[in-house]
């Protein structure tokens, strides 16, 4: 097995590979396989990267493996509130000035708008 790892990520993965996948699996649909259980998924993204670069490698041969032998893991995965990580921005106190962002001052012309509206007249006169 290779020691190469690749980031467990479908976004990076063809069409092709998908092709290569369904003539590796002997006809089964991958499609099936990267819908389903996460590990098959995993086992299927490992296989579709590692297998550009090394076209005998085989499912088996991935799948005996540990995750930790082949999935590239980010830097900052795992991290909760610890340095690196970025933390949300904390709300401010609700204003009501029309210069604090988000409020742009609409609100409360709207709802006069909403009110003032000449509502339609039920007896139409059709002279």
């Amino acid at each position: 097995m290779t020691t190469k790892k690749v980031p467990i990520d479908g976004d990076l993965l063809k069409p092709i590979d998908f092709r290569r996948a369904r003539v590796m699996l002997g006809g089964r649909d991958p499609w099936e396989l990267y819908r389903g259980h996460q590990e098959d998924r995993t086992v299927l993204i490992a296989w579709c990267l590692l297998s550009r670069d090394n076209p005998d490698l085989t499912w088996d041969e991935v799948d005996s493996q540990t995750f930790g032998e082949f999935v590239e893991v980010p830097d900052d995965w795992g991290t909760d509130d610890e340095e690196g990580a970025e933390t949300p921005p904390t709300p401010g106190p609700a204003t009501s000035s029309s210069s604090e962002p988000g409020t742009n001052g609409n609100a409360e012309s709207k709802r006069k708008r909403n009110t003032a509206a000449p509502e339609p007249n039920s007896s139409s006169s059709s002279g």
